[in-house]
């Protein structure tokens, strides 16, 4: 699968758990369009999937095979608690704490296969780890969970 279509899936597969919990999803471009887009709806979760490298899959990078690395980014809006840490535990208007949004997310990641590397394990998302999103040193008002999808590259043999 190339980047274009790992980034289509995963958008896709998070279509449904947006729907249920009255977010959106979307590919995003860079950080900026990540934070410009988290920022026009804020009463509400927001998913944003973005690419942001690779690296080499194995010891041998002459064999192409490739972890291609993504972002899944999730607002969920600010409310208005007095203490801001009451979000994270106990939601805002009447949603989901945003630690419970975003295990859903990345339940809903690590659960994809994909079909072109299927029956070995580089179909399985591999977990690259979570936390606050920082852009430029800043925490926002955001979490992110990282992951590798496994992407074989065409290698040209001389």
């Amino acid at each position: 699968m190339t980047i274009a279509e790992q980034l289509k899936l995963v958008e896709a597969a998070l279509a449904d758990w947006c729907r249920t919990n009255n977010g959106r999803v979307y590919i995003a471009s860079d950080a900026q369009d990540c934070l410009d887009q988290l920022r026009s709806r804020p009463a509400s979760p927001t998913c944003a999937v973005l690419w942001y490298g690779w690296e080499t899959r194995g010891d041998i990078p002459e064999l192409g095979r490739k972890d291609q690395l993504y972002k899944l980014v999730i607002s969920r809006g600010r409310g208005m608690n007095l203490v801001s840490g009451d979000s994270l535990t106990k939601g805002t208007a009447g949603g989901k704490p945003m630690f419970d949004l975003m295990q859903e997310a990345a339940q809903v990641v690590f659960g994809l296969r994909l079909d072109d590397l299927a029956g070995n394990e580089d179909s399985v998302p591999r977990d690259m780890g979570a936390g606050p999103w920082e852009v430029n040193g800043w925490l926002l008002d955001a979490m992110e969970v990282r992951f590798s999808l496994a992407n074989q590259v065409d290698v040209e043999v001389p």
